[in-house]
C-alpha cells in the first residue's frame, strides 16, 4: 500500500495541456513528412516518357513518317532525339546522312511529318525517337525501302 500512495504523491509530471500540446506537434509533423514523400517532394517525383506512334511511307530513295497522336502535348521538338538505324547491316546512320523536316510548331502533334532522305532501296530501316529528359523512348516504326 505504501507503494502506491508514493505514486501519488509524486507531482513532477507534465501538465495535461503541455502534453496534448506535443501529441497535435508530432502528429503535424508526421503527417507532413508523409505528404512531401507521396507527393514526390523527396527525389524528385517519378518523370515518365510519353509515347508517340510513328507510321513509314517509303517511296524512291525519301521516307515519309507521319506521327500518330503523342500521349503528351507538350513535348518540345528540342528534347527529341533522331536515331536512324540500317538494320540490314546493324549500322547506325547518325543524322549527317539524314535530313529531318518537322516545321509544324515547336511541339509535336498528330500528322505531322518527318522526312528522311537519301535511302537505299532493298535495305530495311527502323527510326527511333527518344525523350531526352528521361532518356526513354518515344516511338519506333521500321520499314524496307
Amino acid at each position: 500500500m505504501k507503494a502506491n500512495r508514493k505514486f501519488v504523491e509524486e507531482d513532477e509530471a507534465v501538465s495535461a495541456v503541455i502534453g496534448v500540446i506535443l501529441m497535435v506537434a508530432i502528429t503535424v509533423a508526421i503527417a507532413a513528412t508523409v505528404y512531401l514523400y507521396v507527393s514526390g517532394f523527396f527525389g524528385g517525383g517519378i518523370s515518365s516518357t510519353p509515347t508517340v506512334g510513328l507510321s513509314a511511307q517509303p517511296s524512291g530513295t525519301n521516307c515519309t513518317v507521319t506521327l500518330g497522336s503523342p500521349t503528351s502535348s507538350t513535348i518540345d521538338w528540342v528534347d527529341v532525339d533522331f536515331v536512324l538505324t540500317d538494320v540490314t547491316t546493324a549500322s547506325d546512320m547518325g543524322t549527317e546522312e539524314v535530313s529531318w523536316g518537322y516545321a509544324d510548331g515547336t511541339y509535336m502533334k498528330a500528322g505531322q511529318i518527318i522526312s528522311v532522305d537519301t535511302l537505299v532501296d532493298g535495305t530495311q530501316y527502323r527510326l527511333t525517337l527518344s525523350y531526352t529528359p528521361t532518356g526513354g523512348q518515344l516511338g519506333t516504326t521500321t520499314w524496307t525501302q
